[in-house]
């Protein structure tokens, strides 16, 4: 029985260009990524949203949307209420 697996759920699944390897490597993140976060965690803070809110908003994105976007980019286009 095949099962759908949700936009998130990428576990053990493998595209041409990847070689299972998650890089580790240190990000010089823009601004707006920055303040985008420093929001966030002010939003989760404060009681505005919560952490699991947040999580499920990004796994419900359309999956073209989920697959082009960076983690920010996502992040941004949630504003907390849906």
């Amino acid at each position: 029985m095949m099962v759908s697996r949700e936009v998130h759920d990428v576990g053990g699944v493998l595209t041409d260009s990847d070689q299972g390897i998650i890089a580790a490597d240190d990000k010089a993140y823009a601004h707006w990524e920055r303040s985008i976060h420093a929001v966030l965690g002010l939003m989760i803070k404060k009681g505005i949203l919560s952490l699991d809110e947040h999580r499920r908003a990004i796994e419900s994105l359309p999956r073209d949307q989920y697959d082009k976007q960076s983690y920010y980019e996502k992040v941004r286009c949630h504003d907390g209420h849906g």
